[in-house]
């Protein structure tokens, strides 16, 4: 048990979030193993499966998540598993929901390549550039570059959803001049012309 969570006073919520610490330290210890491995050479199911735990065991108590992480900070006391790469796992588990996703990706994908990703706000581009990087097997580096020069947008679904937003822009327009025709509603159709 670790010194930060002796401090606390006992209560099932502690209690609950002391097995939820202890468990994750048990996982990063057991995916070392006896070598020491840096977090960089751990896989990414097990970065998914400590943000899982994370994301679940902080649903039920919201308000101490800063203090849980800097708990399991403590406690592993290392570099490679910091705040970020607690808050990192977190978010890898709402962007990528499904776990047979990770599997499949995870044997051409590394942890770098997630860290990259999750900062993707577009679930279709954040797939799309997934699935790219898998298939091509591209590096962090590559998937970066790729990212910054926004690939995505020279897809042709990408070109599509730009012109089909500015199809609607064009029908809302001709919605309302239709409107306008039909009721004859002028305050519709005034156009500035300088008589007035």
């Amino acid at each position: 048990m670790t010194d930060c969570r002796k401090r606390k006073k006992k209560t099932a919520e502690r209690s609950v979030t002391d097995r939820m610490i202890d468990d994750i330290i048990t996982m990063v210890v057991a995916a070392r193993g006896n070598n020491g491995r840096s977090a960089k050479s751990l896989s990414p199911s097990l970065y998914w499966r400590i943000g899982k735990r994370l994301h679940d065991g902080l649903e039920r108590s919201p308000n101490h998540t800063l203090e849980i992480i800097e708990c399991l900070v403590d406690a592993l006391d290392t570099k490679s598993f910091t705040r970020t790469t607690f808050l990192h796992t977190i978010s890898f588990v709402e962007r990528f929901p499904e776990y047979e996703q990770i599997k499949t990706l995870g044997r051409n994908l590394n942890w770098g390549h997630y860290q990259l990703l999750i900062n993707i706000e577009d679930p279709i581009q954040r797939d799309f550039y997934a699935w790219m990087a898998y298939i091509k097997h591209w590096s962090n580096r590559d998937l970066k570059s790729h990212i910054v020069e926004d690939l995505y947008m020279n897809t042709p679904s990408a070109r599509a959803k730009k012109h089909a937003k500015k199809h609607k822009e064009l029908r809302d327009f001709e919605s309302v001049l239709m409107r306008a025709l039909v009721t004859r509603d002028e305050r519709l159709l005034s156009f500035p012309d300088g008589d007035n």
